[in-house]
């Protein structure tokens, strides 16, 4: 499909192709009898880890030493980061916002895991904020969410059509496509709350956190670890706050806006 546009600025430009793409999404929509349109709009966006730049975090991604050539390397790798950054911004502009979730584009994945390649296939994955998107009241204000069964739904469908269009990827039984890393990882933070938030910026690497919203997704378990961990950091925290904050999420109270969001990392550990 081609876009005319006759202002060679970037962001008019880019602006443009955003409209032309959400038309003829609607179009296809419509056509499959969606009368609503799309009910989501995801896009996936590239990033250069920050520590790529410092040799002490430098596992499986490039070192630099003190030479001529090394430093004019980093250089260009600054202004990658720059530019990605610029990239967000302009994103953001335009109404996309990062889903909470560590995130693998599986048909990248898929073709360096059948190809026994080690290029990274992580990406940050973005969606457009429509009037179909859902917000809620938080203590800080309203935050748009993605419901987590729609996000799931993706997943799942892009992960399938990943490995049925891979004439190496048909060949891998089904229980080992579920059990490789970046899946179990996407399903685990889908399964862990019921809504997944929409971050401003800065978007940065991506997510390091899963956060969740112990008044909306109340989790005995996950409560205890992270009281646990309260408990290790402060020895003479009264023990029977843990009990008060049970009987506080528990509370049946709509209206509430005091609701806090903790994190669980991908190490299992609680923020």
């Amino acid at each position: 499909q081609k876009v005319r546009v006759r202002n060679s600025d970037p962001r008019t430009v880019e602006k443009r192709i955003l409209e032309e793409a959400l038309r003829l999404l609607k179009e296809d929509a419509l056509s499959r009898g969606h009368l609503g349109g799309c009910n989501v709009i995801f896009f996936e966006v590239d990033f250069i880890p920050v520590d790529s730049l410092n040799p002490l975090h430098s596992h499986n991604r490039p070192s630099f030493s003190s030479g001529p050539s090394d430093e004019v390397a980093r250089g260009v790798l600054q202004k990658e980061i720059m530019r990605q950054r610029k990239r967000h911004q302009d994103l953001y502009r335009s109404g996309f916002r990062l889903v909470e979730l560590e995130y693998h584009e599986p048909y990248s994945y898929v073709d360096a895991y059948t190809n026994n390649l080690s290029h990274s296939t992580q990406k940050l994955l973005t969606v457009l904020l429509t009037p179909h998107i859902p917000r809620t009241n938080l203590h800080s204000g309203q935050h748009y969410y993605l419901p987590s069964a729609l996000v799931r739904s993706f997943l799942e469908t892009a992960w399938e059509d990943a490995w049925s269009s891979s004439p190496l990827g048909k060949l891998v039984p089904e229980g080992d496509r579920k059990a490789l890393a970046p899946y179990v990882r996407a399903m685990e933070q889908t399964d862990l709350r019921d809504k997944i938030p929409l971050l401003d910026l800065p978007w940065g690497e991506g997510p390091s956190r899963t956060l969740i919203n112990l008044r909306d997704d109340y989790d005995d378990v996950l409560l205890e670890r992270f009281y646990a961990i309260v408990k290790k950091a402060s020895p003479h925290e009264d023990s029977a706050r843990l009990q008060t904050w049970k009987d506080a999420l528990q509370l049946d109270d709509d209206s509430s806006s005091s609701s806090r969001l903790y994190g669980e990392g991908a190490d299992g550990e609680v923020d």
